[in-house]
């Protein structure tokens, strides 16, 4: 099984990567194949030594420029077996005042968690035999539904993403790919560095709006796992709320 994979360093992505290799170490089946993209050379290198004795390759590329995504990766990628699972858990949270956006920032959020999604599935289909199966599972947000005050850019982009995994998956799956899409609500990852920094009881009274509290980054992998292997459905937004109304 070869995994591609965005957004492992930390957070969602990083506690995936530890359950496939958690079940990796408890199977007889073959050895998972992991390729990771990420912009932090350093943090790549502590990646494939964590991930022995399994093969990790790392891919050196900021997400913040899609328009590397098809030569950088159709060149890492072009003497390993083609991708079966593509996790998309890449992702930056921005809590600005509209007033306070700038297009550059807009645009770099949007190129992180939409436009190179986008560009990385484009390539990696081109690279595919046609009967080749992708499952592919992204981290979207639940505030792509509800919303707050000062995550507007956040909020739409995730939107964005969630918009691909709804209409795209009837065009893609004629071309053998599934997609569905993960929206959990507040994680305990580093992401949350900007809500603590405005409440340093961010964790305790976060309970207020979400009752179950915040929710694990294992938890929250699980979920993705699960549905990253569905054979049901695809087109699937699935909802991890802790409680939270919606």
């Amino acid at each position: 099984m070869h995994y591609l994979l965005t957004g492992a360093t930390s957070g969602i992505g990083k506690a995936f990567l530890d359950l496939q290799l958690t079940q990796a170490s408890n199977a007889s089946a073959s050895a998972p194949i992991f390729t990771v993209i990420a912009r932090n050379a350093a943090k790549l290198s502590e990646l494939a030594t964590h991930c022995q004795p399994y093969s990790c390759h790392g891919i050196n590329l900021d997400l913040a420029h899609p328009e590397l995504i098809a030569p950088t990766v159709t060149e890492a990628l072009k003497d390993l077996p083609p991708v079966d699972r593509l996790v998309y858990c890449a992702g930056i949270t921005r809590i600005e005042a509209v007033t306070k956006l700038t297009y550059p920032k807009n645009l770099e959020m949007m190129s992180i968690c939409y436009f190179s999604l986008v560009e990385l599935m484009r390539v990696l289909v081109a690279l595919k035999p046609e009967s080749h199966l992708l499952k592919v599972a992204v981290v979207s947000a639940m505030a792509a539904t509800t919303g707050a005050a000062y995550t507007v850019s956040y909020s739409a982009a995730k939107k964005a993403l969630e918009t691909l995994v709804r209409f795209g998956a009837q065009e893609l799956l004629t071309q053998n790919v599934f997609i569905n899409a993960l929206a959990p609500a507040y994680v305990d990852t580093p992401m949350l560095k900007f809500n603590r920094l405005i409440d340093r009881n961010f964790a305790q009274n976060v309970t207020q709006v979400q009752p179950l509290g915040l929710i694990s980054p294992q938890t929250a992998a699980q979920e993705l796992a699960e549905l990253l292997e569905s054979t049901s459905c695809t087109g699937t937004i699935r909802y991890l709320n802790g409680g939270m109304r919606y």
